[in-house]
């Protein structure tokens, strides 16, 4: 766990390889939480209702295929783009700081 963090940190971007196939997504919470713009797949089972509370207030976007990930790259390359993605990620997550300290 403690690698990850090292990767998120290090990341403008995060991208939840497993959810591009049928495996389910990574947690999503870790890189919202640490304000990384979040791109996510078409596969979220298994964190179903983060993802999509995430996607709905804009914290994360959702792709449907890979294919797409090289536009979604250069779009997320905008300074301002990024940021919004930052705010809205500190916004999800600020009514729910208690639970997410413990993580």
């Amino acid at each position: 766990m403690d690698e990850m963090y090292m990767y998120y940190e290090l990341a403008n971007v995060v991208i939840l390889g497993g959810s591009f196939f049928n495996y389910g997504s990574q947690n999503p919470i870790e890189p919202i939480k640490m304000k990384k713009p979040t791109i996510i797949g078409p596969s979220i089972f298994n964190f179903k209702d983060i993802i999509l509370g995430a996607i709905k207030s804009k914290a994360a976007i959702q792709i449907n295929h890979i294919h797409e990930l090289p536009k979604t790259i250069t779009k997320l390359s905008n300074l301002e783009t990024r940021n919004s993605m930052i705010e809205k990620s500190k916004a999800l997550f600020q009514g729910q700081r208690e639970v997410l300290e413990k993580l």
